[in-house]
């Protein structure tokens, strides 16, 4: 009996331990369930918290982008777009998407990692699941960089680095005095070849008519002279041209020190041959009302009327001083003249440059009181140091052609004269000036090519930048003194690509390279269109920091 209350006993102890294990691995495992089951509701909560954070990120993305749409037409710099956002987002803002979830997002700009062409901003967006104590921040860093211009306000000082002096630029070299020549007369006919070694020699009304090679070894002094084919004048000295003279195509002329032009007699200057004169050339008026006429024509692309004043040996030689004395100058057709010293130009009537021709200068040069056209058509202007431009009185025109400043530039009163076609450009490697221009609607409707300057530009203080008007909608800008982007070797080589290609190939890639200018000065960058859009926005990074709050 008592064998058996003990295995009995054993019995009960043996199923409360079980009934007690079963107790506790229950226990255990509805634990571990609760657990799983938070942290399943935590890794929800997380999630949805994190979408909530991410969607803020996206919500002010779109709203700095709309900013930056605002901003894209406005002269400032981002100093001032700064001071716009910071302005505009001074602070944050709550997104409720439901009863249960809400963001709240705000944005400041890193004035640390700013400069003058990326603004740097960090947003801050917050998830929130109010039902919970739980939140989730999330931090991203972007930026957006103003690619098409940057707007530096000048100051005075700065504005007088780059205005030209046009008296800077006026040059009048000394030249031979005329009144040691002999005033011998020779005519020249069928001659062999010819030394003349007394010190000056006058030619009075002649005809060289002689296949061969003439020298003079003092002064010439030439009046009325008519080199005719095949024919070589070589002055070891200087020389005056008193009358009319004329050189046929296959004719040369050196003249190794400085000539000298004088108007009394003088009305009209041919040129079809070869020119070079290694010291400097002066033009002058004296006392003759009458109009002198200089003309200039070569044969064809392959046999150009070359025309030198000046020495590439001796540079500060070849200046040439057009001083009244011309009423026009022609370069009508394949023309190459180069000017190795400045030059000054008042003409009383036209500057023209047509076919293939083209005009080198050097140094320095100043165009003044063209009373009629300054007309270049299918022709090139380079100036390698400064150039101004004043008092065109009738049109500056441009067809096909371009000019070329490699320093400074200033164009004075020429505000309703300027025409360029979508062919031509003025590129201006330096600075430009029109401080003393005011463009009209009108004026600029007739600028349809391309004004590419590659530092600061400087215009009238009333010029209004885009015009208002039906074709440009946006709204006038403040007043224009700012500091375009430099022109990098790449821009410089594509837009020779596009100067080289044919009107067909022109016209094909016109929206690729051309800035067309129909209602406003084109200050203009050659670019892809999509790289002229003054702003880009970009992510720069994601950087998380996360807070979880029971």
């Amino acid at each position: 009996m008592r064998s058996i209350n003990n295995e009995r006993g054993a019995t009960l102890l043996i199923s409360l331990l079980l009934i007690l294990l079963i107790v506790i691995l229950t226990t255990s495992l509805a634990g571990l369930a609760v657990t799983s089951l938070k942290q399943a509701q935590m890794t929800e909560d997380n999630l949805e918290m994190t979408n909530l954070a991410e969607m803020g990120i996206v919500y002010y993305n779109n709203e700095i982008k709309s900013f930056i749409l605002r901003e894209e037409n406005k002269t400032k710099s981002l100093d001032e777009i700064r001071d716009d956002f910071e302005q505009e987002f001074a602070t944050s803002k709550t997104v409720v998407i439901d009863e249960n979830h809400s963001f709240e997002v705000e944005a400041m700009v890193d004035n640390t990692r700013s400069d003058n062409k990326v603004m740097y901003i960090q947003v801050i967006s917050t998830g929130i699941k109010n039902n919970t104590n739980f939140t989730k921040e999330i931090v991203a860093n972007l930026s957006f960089t103003n690619k098409k211009r940057e707007f530096v306000k000048l100051t005075p000082a700065e504005q007088e680095q780059f205005k030209v002096d046009p008296v800077a630029i006026t040059k009048d070299p000394v030249f031979h005095d005329s009144s040691s020549f002999s005033n011998q007369s020779n005519k020249l006919k069928n001659c062999n070849q010819t030394t003349f070694s007394g010190s000056d020699y006058s030619f009075n009304n002649i005809d060289i008519d002689c296949d061969t090679l003439i020298t003079v070894k003092g002064n010439a002094d030439l009046n009325g002279v008519k080199l005719k084919e095949d024919s070589d004048l070589l002055i070891e000295e200087s020389a005056i041209f008193y009358k009319d003279f004329e050189m046929e195509k296959d004719t040369n002329l050196t003249i190794l020190k400085n000539a000298f032009v004088t108007h009394n007699n003088a009305d009209e200057i041919k040129i079809k041959g070869n020119v070079t004169i290694k010291g400097n050339v002066k033009m002058d008026k004296g006392s003759s009302n009458d109009d002198l006429k200089i003309t200039m024509k070569g044969e064809n692309e392959d046999k150009k009327a070359v025309i030198t004043f000046g020495d590439v040996d001796n540079p500060t030689n070849g200046n040439g001083n057009f001083y009244g004395a011309a009423s026009e100058i022609k370069l009508e057709e394949h023309v190459d003249w180069t000017i190795y010293g400045n030059a000054y130009f008042d003409l009383s009537d036209k500057f023209e440059m047509k076919e293939g021709s083209t005009l080198t200068i050097k140094g320095n040069v100043l165009f003044e009181n063209v009373s009629d056209d300054f007309h270049l058509k299918d022709s090139t202007i380079i100036i390698e140091g400064n150039a101004v431009f004043k008092n065109i009185t009738d049109k500056f025109k441009l067809e096909n052609s371009n000019i070329i400043i490699k320093k400074n530039a200033k164009f004075l009163n020429i505000d309703d004269k300027l025409e360029i076609d979508i062919d031509s450009s003025i590129q201006v490697i330096e600075n430009i000036d029109l401080s003393e221009t005011y463009f009209s609607a009108e004026d600029l409707e007739k600028v349809k090519g391309i004004i590419k300057v590659g530092g600061y530009a400087l215009l009238h203080e009333n010029q209004e930048y885009p015009l208002e008007n039906p074709n440009f909608d946006e709204g006038k800008m403040d007043k224009l003194q700012f500091l375009l982007k430099e022109i990098t070797e790449e821009e410089k080589n594509e837009y020779a690509v596009y100067l080289n290609m044919t009107q067909e190939e022109k016209s094909e890639n016109e929206e690729r390279y051309a800035a067309r200018i129909s209602s406003h000065i084109a200050l203009a960058q050659i670019f892809d269109r999509e790289e002229q859009e003054p702003t880009e926005f970009e992510w720069d990074s994601w950087e998380e920091q996360t807070t979880i709050e029971y």
